[in-house]
This record gives C-alpha cells, sequence and structure tokens, in this order.
C-alpha cells in the first residue's frame, strides 16, 4: 500500500474517563470518508500528571511511520491532542511531519491543513498556545 493510500490516525487520551476509542472511531469513518486505510497511534498521556514516556514513544512511531513512507496524511482529533507543550513543540511536530512528507488535518479544527503554509504558521501557533494554557494549572488566588 502507498502512503498516498494510508493515513495516521493519532488518539491521545489525558484521564481515566476518556478513551482512545471515542476519538478513533470518528478518525476512522474520516479516513474512509477520503478513501484512505489507517493506521492508529494511540496514546494516554495526560499534560498535568503524564510523564510523557508512552506519549514520546507513541508520536516517534507515527512519525516514522511517516519518514518510512506507510502514510501521507496524519488525522487528529484536534490540535490540544497532538501536542500539549506549547507552540514551539507543536511547530517543531507538524514541521519534523511536514518534512518526513505527512499533512495533519484536525477533525474540529477544519482549517488546520499543514499543506497551507498560512495555516500552518499562523493559526497553528494560536491554537498551539492556548491549548496549553488549556491544559495549564489554574493560579490559585492569593488570600
Amino acid at each position: 500500500m502507498k502512503a498516498r493510500d494510508c493515513a495516521a490516525l493519532w488518539a491521545r487520551t489525558s484521564t481515566d474517563e476518556q478513551h482512545p476509542e471515542n476519538q478513533i472511531i470518528s478518525l476512522r469513518a474520516w479516513a474512509a470518508s477520503l478513501g484512505l486505510s489507517a493506521t492508529e497511534y494511540n496514546t494516554e498521556d495526560s499534560a498535568w500528571t503524564g510523564t510523557g514516556a508512552d506519549f514520546d514513544a507513541t508520536r516517534s512511531a507515527m512519525l516514522a511511520g511517516v519518514r518510512q513512507g506507510r502514510h501521507s496524511v496524519v488525522l487528529i482529533r484536534a490540535l490540544d491532542r497532538l501536542s500539549r507543550r506549547g507552540p514551539e513543540d507543536t511547530f517543531r511536530y507538524l514541521r519534523m511531519l511536514a518534512d518526513a512528507g505527512a499533512d495533519v488535518r484536525s477533525e474540529q479544527e477544519p482549517w488546520l491543513n499543514t499543506a497551507d503554509p498560512f495555516a500552518r504558521e499562523i493559526l497553528i501557533g494560536v491554537m498551539s498556545v492556548l491549548a496549553k494554557y488549556q491544559s495549564d494549572p489554574i493560579p490559585r488566588i492569593a488570600q
């Protein structure tokens, strides 16, 4: 199977109440609607409590799949599922995927299509900053 025929599906859950299957089901349907077969990459990693080891290993495996020519597109539920480590990590990882030959698209953020330089450089930056701050603990007001 050629890379242009296969998508990488990325799912990250961060709590015990979340299930990767909830994300994967809709990503499978999306890939099918695009006429793509799919390989699934699932990780459980909390932005607050996770060590990041499984997250890093799974994300590296997905990138390796792109570099080996197995995937031409990465489908994600939302940008915050790919990274909550802020804009530098998000940009770095999106650039690595693009350099390796994959486009990234988000189900919940239809503007995200890394084949479009405007979306990649401007909108992704804004959304990755928001994703990082969503995961930061809320500061307590001094009493």
